[in-house]
């Protein structure tokens, strides 16, 4: 199922940047990415995922009448997406019925972002399973350390979603989730306010690894997500990232990804595979904490 192209602007990228907190100059400075190795600026990897979201809805709008959740979303981010390009996201059935093969081009074809999604109708809840958020520092691949990176680093931001933030998102992306778009949507699956959208516990993650570390300048080449309980609006989220694996040949640094909520349950899990080569030298003081 392939859905209309839609013309990424500027103003939808600073919408996007304002939402989740990142706000690096790939993003949002027009002049400063013309004179980058980019050209021009580029939409963020959660915006592309928040896209897949709404597109996800509006397919499972007949079969989930109540309402989606998000266990599993994998992401790979084959290249830049420019503000201008118009894309067009695909969903496709990927074995059973909640799997889906997702992916975005832009007008030539080409694909920006590909990846999986698992979803679970909402009225069910979260199934029980075990949460891995325990990620090795490292391995015989990994080195100790890559420009101002080192095993261990960690670093993490705290936000707390309001329903003036859940509207911009549904009108920005078009995500017409019930529960995530309505209170008592979310009320009737057993949910004490609006459900915050997987693309936004994602954007947290964003804000941390692009903000904090690896920092301004690192080029998201892969994600992946796993959700284990719903969050909803009025309560705190952490989101923590720590690096676990360095390798200088590629220029490239895996973070382990956790958020969790305010009550100590993890809502989502994860790992990020990023190429830091044009990071920043320096990112915000007190933003890291030591290695260990």
């Amino acid at each position: 199922m392939s859905e209309s192209p839609r013309a990424l602007t500027q103003r939808d990228v600073d919408r996007f940047a304002a939402l989740s907190g990142d706000r690096a100059p790939m993003h949002v400075d027009p002049a400063w990415a013309r004179g980058s190795a980019l050209g021009a600026t580029v939409a963020h990897g959660m915006m592309l995922y928040a896209l897949i979201g709404a597109a996800l809805s509006r397919r499972l709008a007949v079969a989930c009448p109540r309402g989606w959740l998000p266990l599993e979303q994998t992401l790979a981010f084959a290249a830049p997406t420019w503000v201008g390009d118009a894309v067009a996201v695909e969903t496709a059935a990927a074995g059973d019925a909640m799997r889906f093969a997702t992916r975005v081009r832009n007008q030539q074809g080409a694909t920006t972002v590909d990846g999986e999604a698992v979803a679970a109708e909402a009225a069910a809840g979260y199934p029980r399973r075990r949460i891995d958020d325990s990620f090795a520092l490292g391995d015989l691949e990994s080195d100790a350390a890559l420009l101002d990176l080192a095993l261990g680093q960690s670093a993490s931001v705290v936000r707390t979603f309001t329903d003036a933030d859940l509207d911009e998102y549904v009108d920005l992306v078009g995500d017409r989730n019930p529960p995530v778009v309505d209170v008592r949507a979310a009320r009737a699956i057993g949910l004490p306010a609006r459900m915050v959208a997987g693309p936004l516990v994602g954007a947290l993650l964003q804000q941390a690894l692009g903000e904090r570390l690896p920092g301004r300048g690192c080029d998201w080449v892969r994600q992946r997500l796993s959700f284990h309980s719903t969050a909803v609006l009025g309560e705190p989220l952490t989101a923590s990232v720590t690096v676990t694996r360095l390798r200088r040949d590629g220029g490239l640094a895996s973070l382990g990804c956790v958020v969790s909520a305010d009550d100590g349950r993890s809502v989502a899990t994860g790992e990020a595979l990023l190429r830091v080569a044009g990071l920043a030298p320096a990112r915000a003081p007190g933003a890291l904490h030591g290695a260990g």
